[in-house]
């Protein structure tokens, strides 16, 4: 049992309430480990564009930055100002943004609104181009879930180690305690157009 339960809410999984800020409760925001986006880098070709649409702190984008990729950074609430290509639910496009039809989109979404993140790529995004998505392992459970895996067949690169834990946006700066997860996380690789089996890699 955690010690300290302020700390524990404020982690990506946590289901006790106790401390979270309103705003970050609602947006579900957590900022992504470094190591998380390379291991995609490492194990996917992505495009040179990318759509980061939850772009929160840039965690995922200063990555892809470094690595020679130009992303289009956006997010629903504007959490470092003047930072963003636009402030933007992502839900509201109804194209790919202007230079970026053929990117490929990359994000760790609110975990409530996952499934509606993959619809939505898979709406936009030109064939061929994919859509990934850091999530929990759980995310491969639920019989709405089954329908659209089998309708969009995912690649899924599982963390055969756990990758640093993910917390709540301001948790450190605030002072808050890091450590390792307990949780198991994997990238959920979407390609329009792909209609080949669903497979699982171990990274």
């Amino acid at each position: 049992m955690a010690k300290d339960k302020a700390w524990a809410a404020r982690t990506a999984g946590a289901t006790s309430k106790e401390g979270w800020d309103e705003r970050n409760d609602k947006l579900d925001g957590y900022n992504t480990p470094e190591p998380a986006t390379l291991a995609l880098l490492n194990n996917f070709t992505v495009a040179k564009k990318v759509w980061e649409p939850a772009s929160g702190y840039h965690c995922i984008s200063d990555v892809l930055t470094k690595n020679g990729h130009e992303v289009y950074k956006t997010d629903v609430h504007e959490w470092v100002p003047d930072t963003y290509d636009a402030i933007s639910d992502f839900m509201s496009f109804k194209q790919m943004p202007s230079g970026y039809e053929d990117a490929d989109i990359i994000t760790n979404p609110p975990f409530r609104y996952a499934q509606e993140f993959v619809e939505q790529s898979m709406n936009l995004l030109a064939e061929g181009q994919s859509c990934g998505l850091l999530l929990r392992l759980q995310f491969m459970e639920g019989q709405k879930r089954k329908a659209m895996f089998q309708k969009y067949p995912p690649r899924v690169y599982t963390f055969s180690k756990r990758i640093p834990r993910m917390h709540m946006f301001n948790h450190v700066e605030n002072g808050g305690k890091t450590c390792s997860s307990t949780l198991c996380f994997a990238w959920f690789v979407f390609t329009k157009g792909y209609t080949g089996p669903s497979i699982n890699y171990w990274i």
